[in-house]
């Protein structure tokens, strides 16, 4: 091995200090090992019963979205009400292969889910073996991370693609090949392309990536962490790979907001919606600075104590930058978005990913100080706590406002006022061309659930019907009794969203007495 090879070795180990003498890494068959049963747990948390909870407002409205996109070929992006177009776009290939349903729509938000984890795994190489099955552990558990990979919404993709852009450039770095600032380049277009709060997250990557050349000229590097000389060939390079890199950035982000060069204005909305959103950000969903906090104390709060200590450990030690600039992007995206009004869950999935990196440090960094039983004891403890936090928010508490993450949802009643109208449609023997009047005024998810009800209406209104069903509101039932009392009969009323109990009636000429639920 030649003395540049050597050079390069020595700068692509983690540093790791004085306390190297207690570490006991894995082998790599052990890894490998747990590598493969972390991914499995991932997976089957992720997939398993994923029609349990039913589809959210938001996840409704991204599914009319996509299924536009399918059957007319059409989507516009508009920047005054929804997010980026990469969420229909990549939901393409789900849908043509296991049709338009709802694991097809939730297997999107799942692969990236994964993918998060996978991207966890592969930078042993920085926080240590045991640190890497430790932060894949706990984001394959986490309460937030199995949620909103199980949600048709943009915020697992975004995640995923901002720590695709940081390993690249991780790597870039290290390796000091340009080819790596083309996945880069990408992943920085993709961020772009999936949701306007991409300002915040480019924002607190560049404040971070500053912090941490001025903590190089301050402080003295660790072992390992030595800054290294850049030879011309690697020079020119960086250089081409920078240039090619800000060309797919810029192409990339031009496909997908011009909806494949059929949209031009999409490009220009997508420079006009961070003024859209800045408005939106003091007006809606407004909740105190430390909401954001109170959510990741109460679902992570086993993560969010490693990550703490975590932080606390490198910078007091300085032992590695990766890990310190990681902290500067978990804390400061979390303290981005608490200076912003306004809050809502699924925002704080973009601190609780590098939290969790950093709280796998903080588990290797127990591994090398005080040896594999304290570190696997801690981690226990850790992953127990996670897993039941993870278990009662998605399986069994999924539709209770007053447990975190869960924000406005669909109650699970839901599900049985959908099977009731099916069982209408048996009993009269016209099935999916049953006539559906829906004049329930947050009627989202109900016209993806009536996907395949050509005659169903949704005016969010009152209307003159004579449709078989119809699907009010309790908040409207004086309404609802003196307009279409004498032609309906009320079968039940089911908790559906926000307070709004959707109440079921049908025809009179079609029963004589209330349909029973069992039929």
């Amino acid at each position: 091995m030649n003395a540049r090879a050597k050079s390069r070795r020595a700068e692509e180990v983690p540093p790791r200090g004085a306390l190297r003498e207690k570490i006991a890494e894995p082998s790599s068959r052990t890894w490998w090992a747990a590598a493969a049963a972390i991914s499995l747990a991932a997976i089957a948390l992720r997939v398993y019963d994923i029609g349990l909870k039913p589809l959210h407002h938001d996840e409704g409205v991204n599914a009319y979205f996509l299924r536009r996109l399918i059957e007319e070929g059409i989507f516009r992006y508009d920047p005054s009400n929804y997010h980026g177009p990469t969420l229909p776009y990549l939901s393409l290939l789900s849908a043509s292969i296991f049709g338009l349903n709802t694991f097809a729509l939730r297997l999107v938000p799942i692969l990236f889910g994964l993918g998060t984890v996978v991207l966890a795994l592969v930078l042993c190489w920085r926080l240590g073996r045991f640190g890497s099955l430790a932060a894949g552990a706990l984001m394959a558990l986490s309460a937030g991370a199995v949620f909103h990979s199980r949600y048709f919404i943009h915020e697992m993709m975004l995640v995923f693609f901002t720590l695709a852009l940081v390993v690249s450039m991780l790597r870039f770095l290290e390796r000091r090949d340009g080819l790596w600032l083309l996945p880069a380049g990408i992943s920085a277009a993709l961020i772009f392309a999936t949701k306007e709060t991409c300002i915040i997250t480019f924002g607190v990557l560049l404040i971070a990536s500053v912090i941490l050349l001025i903590d190089r000229r301050i402080r003295p590097p660790a072992r390992g962490d030595t800054t290294p000389t850049w030879a011309p060939a690697e020079k020119r390079r960086a250089l081409w790979g920078g240039v090619t890199a800000v060309v797919l950035m810029v192409l990339v982000s031009v496909v997908f907001y011009s909806s494949f060069f059929s949209h031009a204005q999409g490009v220009k909305d997508s420079l006009e919606t961070f003024a859209i959103w800045a408005k939106t950000g003091e007006q809606h969903h407004v909740h105190p600075w430390y909401q954001h906090l109170m959510w990741l104390w109460r679902a992570e709060s086993a993560i969010l104590l490693l990550a703490f200590g975590g932080s606390l450990a490198v910078l007091r030690r300085g032992a590695d930058r990766f890990v310190l600039f990681c902290a500067l992007w978990g804390w400061g995206t979390l303290a981005a978005y608490s200076l912003v009004p306004y809050k809502t869950p699924w925002l704080t999935l973009n601190a609780l990913i590098p939290l969790t990196l950093v709280a796998g440090y903080a588990v290797e960094i127990i591994n090398r100080r005080f040896g594999r039983p304290a570190a696997s004891a801690v981690l226990a403890v850790a992953l127990v706590t996670t897993l039941y936090q993870s278990i009662q928010i998605n399986f069994i508490r999924y539709d209770d406002e007053t447990i975190p993450y869960v924000y406005a949802p669909t109650g699970r009643e839901f599900h049985e006022l959908m099977d009731q109208v099916g069982r209408v449609g048996r009993r009269m023997g016209t099935g999916t061309q049953t006539g559906v009047t829906v004049v329930y005024p947050d009627y989202w998810p109900m016209p993806w659930y009536l996907r395949d009800y050509p005659k169903a209406g949704f005016w969010g209104q009152m209307v003159d019907t004579t449709e078989p069903v119809l699907i009010g509101s309790e908040s409207q039932r004086e309404e609802l009794e003196a307009r279409y009392g004498d032609r309906y009969i009320r079968i039940r009323s089911y908790k559906v969203r926000n307070g709004l109990d959707a109440v079921l009636y049908v025809r009179r000429d079609v029963f004589s007495s209330p349909l029973n639920p069992e039929e």
